[in-house]
Formats: C-alpha cells, structure tokens, sequence
C-alpha cells in the first residue's frame, strides 16, 4: 500500500471510529433488554445473497446482531439453492457462511434449517441447538393460489413446549390479500402440526399505503379467535428515515401471555458499525456522499446490512 493510500486508510478510519462514537451518544431508541427466557427475533435481511455474503465486516455486523438471539426467523434469503445443499438441505453459500461467520464470533453453537425454494427467495430458521430443535417443517399449501411466497412453517421444540412458527414475507402490493388469509394458515398450521403454541412472523408489509394498520387488522382478528397481535403499530421496524410497522408477531393468547412486549433492535445503536463504514469505502459499496462527510446518519451505513431492523421479544416456555 502506498504513504497516499495508507494516510487515506487512516483517516477513514478515525472518521468511522468517530461518527460511531457520535452516534452512540446521540441516537439511542431501543432498551436492547437482556432476556432471562427464549431470546427470539424475526429479521427480514434484504436481498441476502452471495453479493452481501461478500463482504465481510457486514457478515461480522450481521452475525453480531444474530447472535443476541436464541433463535431467528430470517426472510429475503435470495440465492438460489442447487444440488443436495451446501450445509444442509435447500441451502447454498451466502446462509452457511452466515452460519459459520455467527459461529465465529458467538460463544455458542448455531444451527439452521432453511425452507425449500418459495417464489423468489426462502426462509431461514438459526438457533442455538442447546436450546431449541426443530423436529418438522411444511409449506403452507395455499389452495387458492393467494400469497406470493406461501409461509413457511417450523415445528420447534423449546423445553417440553412444542411451537409451530409460520415465516411470512408478503408482496407489498398484495399484503393485504395475504395477512386476510392468515386466519386460513393458523388453521392449517394447528390442523397440521397440533403443537402446544403457534406464532405467524415475518415481514407482513403490514402498514403504510399497503395496509390500514388503524382498520385492516380488527375483521382478522375477528376471525383469529385465540390470537393476538402482540406488535404495537408504533413500533418503526424499518430503517429508512419514514416510520413503518412492516414486521409483526401474530401468537396464540397463551403464548402472549409468556411473550415480552415486542422491540426493536435498532442495529447502529448497539453494534459498531465502523469496520462496515471503512470497508464499504475501500469497496465502493457504500456511497462516497458518506466517506466523504464529516457528518452523516448511522441508519445509512445499516443499510448496508438491511433496511429492516430485527424485532425480538423473550420467550418464557416450559422446561
């Protein structure tokens, strides 16, 4: 490396180091609670593929941010599997790099399960094996054709409690058409699994012009006796600068009752983002407006990572 380019290096990364600082102090909108039960949090990581897999401080940022988690529901998984499975069945490169990275840098061991092939992209279920074991998984049959990426069930077992989880990302122009038929993948999820508690998580797109979040919700809950909806329409789960509700927890009553208040981790908040910020300015990925200024706001650098913010709650299941 050149004296030039060397000189550069630096700068930008007491810049990095800097801003990070600055925006610790400055911006702090999540508790990021400790969890004495399940950590659990659905995280929609945008477009996640061999480009974002790529890089590897985001991989580090990512994995940082998975593994405050017992487990986590992931949407946007866009590579395309092929063959028998990289590291397992229907997977392929970007998921188990992220695998190995979170298991790189946690104190503990994770394992996955990841759905088959749903319109563009698949769902991602890691965990901590020590915890929980998933024991079964099915796609919702969706019988009159009316999600774009039918849901995706897990079967998970935690202690002696058994718990179906259905992963959602719906097309924002349909989410409304979708979340109406989640009555429907509630009742197929029971029918199918029959486990102890049942939960509908994921990216619902369920706010802004794609769904009436004061209106839409109470004729589905209507016909969703024994669920509630235990995310409040003000939490921001997005990180662009406009405030949206996109990713929701639908759970069973028994289950709210042993759920915490869902929240969001705010990424820039919690993880040092300056490694990301001095690669993405080596690499091009970041945009050169960011390298280039001396002031600017974290949330654009977490967009690197995702333009969704993981939501978590704690979990209190039976041993």
């Amino acid at each position: 490396m050149g004296r030039t380019s060397l000189v550069y290096a630096l700068c930008v990364c007491w810049v990095a180091a800097v801003h990070q600082a600055q925006g610790l102090r400055r911006r702090v909108r999540s508790r990021a609670s400790a969890c004495s039960g399940l950590h659990f949090a659905s995280f929609n990581i945008q477009n996640f593929g061999k480009t974002k897999a790529s890089r590897p401080a985001v991989m580090t940022a990512l994995a940082e941010t998975i593994m405050r988690y017992d487990f986590v529901a992931i949407q946007e998984l866009s590579q395309k599997p092929r063959g028998s499975g990289v590291c397992g069945p229907h997977t392929m490169s970007a998921v188990c790099d992220l695998q190995a990275r979170v298991n790189e840098v946690a104190p503990r061991n994770y394992s996955l399960e990841v759905s088959p092939r749903i319109g563009d992209e698949q769902y991602v279920l890691l965990y901590d094996a020590s915890r929980v074991s998933v024991i079964g998984g099915e796609t919702y049959p969706d019988p009159a054709n009316i999600h774009s990426r039918p849901p995706y069930a897990f079967l998970a077992r935690a202690g002696g409690t058994t718990l179906a989880m259905a992963v959602v990302h719906t097309s924002p122009s349909t989410a409304e058409t979708e979340i109406a038929n989640y009555p429907n993948v509630a009742a197929w999820m029971k029918s199918t699994f029959g486990a102890d508690e049942d939960m509908i998580v994921g990216d619902f797109n369920a706010d802004g012009r794609y769904f009436d979040e004061d209106d839409d919700w109470q004729p589905i809950l209507a016909r969703m006796p024994g669920y509630m909806l235990i995310t409040g329409n003000g939490l921001d789960t997005t990180v662009a600068s406009s405030s949206n509700t996109y990713d929701r927890m639908l759970v069973t009553s028994s289950l709210a009752t042993r759920c915490t208040p869902p929240e969001v981790f705010v990424i820039e908040d919690r993880i040092n983002l300056s490694n990301v910020y001095t690669e993405g300015c080596a690499m091009g990925y970041v945009p050169s407006k960011y390298c280039d200024s001396s002031s600017f706001d974290w949330a654009k650098i977490t967009l690197e990572l995702s333009d969704h913010y993981p939501v978590e709650t704690c979990m209190q299941l039976s041993a």
